[in-house]
């Protein structure tokens, strides 16, 4: 936390003045010291919190939890948002795991580059840099929203530094009707005076000196669009507005240069990750919410791309058939975090079957546990 001071040299008498200008000098010393340095090249992190360097040399934000073995590696969602929109709400992971949470670049805290480097190309290579930076062989990716996405290019481009993954209502693999299907749900779960708040706090938080205030009220009427019910919105903890003043004012220019980078005005849908589904081998968990505004039918496509399987029950006693990933239809529930959704206090690990051998690799817990409350 860095310390204000007030010093007007006016109401101080003329001897006690070099003495408060020292006594300033200090304070701002010591708060300068107290900002999250930048893990230098070669340097192994143990800061809870501090930067990693990404690709170009931008600098990420990082926040560590947990100090288990396994290591699990947090993709926030927007483009655009941010670690704390998830961490709060994941916290029970930290129980058997280390957690990895990171701002993508121009999100959160990290930095933003130059509005040419905000594409996606260059946010996969920054998830290669936290990785060599943390001396990961294999990582656990878990993935929400675009962050589902960023983890399905990554792995698509280094398939052999992903052991498995968890996608939480990714994006689809193309889109379709899914933008117009998406707006429609989300729309149809809050009224037009709503809307009309949302669409004037997303104008004044592009121009804001303080952002803040605009920014919580256009949250706070899209968690009710995307949530299951209101009540359900209001037991979402992460903060969506944890980020610099600046990165929130870029928020819509980072999601448009993003999304750009990725679109194909030639192609009919825009783009297509279908191909590079096949090059992912990691195990997935496709987890999707039968009351969330994502469409289903496109979540589906990213299962039979990956070669995937549907599932409900309780995956702990039942063993999963052979295949790469898994979709999980969680009834009654949004593919959104939050207290009594799918981040639980169970443990994430669990043992699974493939073909009705034991196999090595685990799924997450907390929705296993979900599944098994609801079958």
């Amino acid at each position: 936390m860095h310390t204000r001071c007030l010093l007007e040299s006016q109401q101080w008498p003329r001897a006690s003045q070099s003495w408060a200008w020292s006594l300033l000098l200090c304070t701002a010393c010591s708060a300068s010291h107290s900002a999250p340095a930048t893990v230098r090249v070669g340097e192994l992190p143990r800061a809870r919190e501090r930067y990693v360097l990404g690709a170009n040399g931008v600098r990420l934000f990082y926040r560590l939890e947990g100090e288990r073995a396994d290591t699990l590696v947090v993709l926030h969602g927007g483009p655009g948002l941010n670690l704390e929109g998830l961490r709060p709400d994941l916290a029970p992971l930290a129980r058997r795991h280390t957690v990895i949470y990171f701002d993508q670049r121009g999100s959160g805290h990290s930095e933003v580059p130059d509005t040419l480097r905000l594409t996606a190309d260059l946010m996969v290579k920054d998830l290669e840099a936290v990785r060599q930076t943390f001396r990961i062989g294999r990582m656990t990716l878990l993935g929400h929203s675009w962050g589902g996405g960023l983890a399905v290019l990554y792995a698509a481009e280094y398939p052999e530094h992903v052991a498995r993954m968890l996608l939480v209502g990714p994006a689809p693999p193309r889109p379709g009707a899914y933008i117009e299907q998406y707006i429609a749900g989300a729309a149809a779960r809050r009224d037009s005076a709503e809307t009309a708040r949302q669409a004037a706090s997303d104008s004044i938080q592009r121009v804001a000196e303080n952002p803040y205030p605009a920014c919580r009220e256009y949250y706070r009427i899209f968690l009710r669009g995307v949530a299951a019910t209101p009540e359900a919105a209001s037991r979402i903890r992460g903060d969506l507005c944890a980020a610099t003043p600046t990165n929130l004012r870029m928020q819509g220019v980072l999601n448009h240069r993003v999304w750009g980078s990725i679109w194909d005005t030639v192609a009919v849908e825009g783009y297509d990750w279908r191909p590079l589904a096949r090059r992912v081998s990691a195990p997935t968990l496709v987890i999707h919410g039968d009351r969330d505004p994502l469409p289903l039918g496109r979540q589906r496509r990213v299962d039979r791309r990956a070669g995937s399987c549907a599932a409900r029950g309780d995956f702990r006693r039942r063993p999963l058939p052979t295949c790469r990933a898994t979709r999980a239809v969680l009834p009654g529930c949004r593919s959104f975090p939050g207290r009594g959704g799918l981040a639980t206090a169970s443990p994430l690990p669990v043992e699974t079957r493939k073909g009705g051998e034991a196999g090595r690799d685990k799924l997450a817990e907390p929705f296993a546990a979900v599944l098994a409350r609801q079958a």
